[in-house]
């Protein structure tokens, strides 16, 4: 990978911080800060979680025929509520 020099002004307790963890993980600062801009908020993590059979069969069966409205008109049909039917299942737990 290229280097490139790049001066960022942090506190100094902050820099104390990220080197420490760099070190506890055993990894450069550089590594660090890769790893940590590479998956922000756990994206990989949360990746592995996706059930990719499921999302495929969704859509194998959707259809891109169907409106938004068409969707709206036929759950609007649905009665009662559902935050009401949410509060139900919880309080039956």
């Amino acid at each position: 990978m290229e280097s490139q020099t790049v001066t960022i002004q942090i506190a100094l307790q902050t820099a104390a911080l990220l080197q420490a963890k760099a070190d506890a993980e055993g990894v450069t600062l550089d590594e660090l800060l890769l790893l940590t801009f590479e998956a922000p908020n756990g994206a990989k993590e949360a990746e592995a979680l996706l059930d990719e059979s499921y999302i495929a069969q969704c859509a194998a069966e959707a259809d891109p025929a169907i409106t938004l409205a068409e969707v709206r008109e036929a759950l609007s049909k649905i009665p009662g509520s559902m935050s009401d039917e949410v509060t139900r299942e919880r309080d039956e737990r």
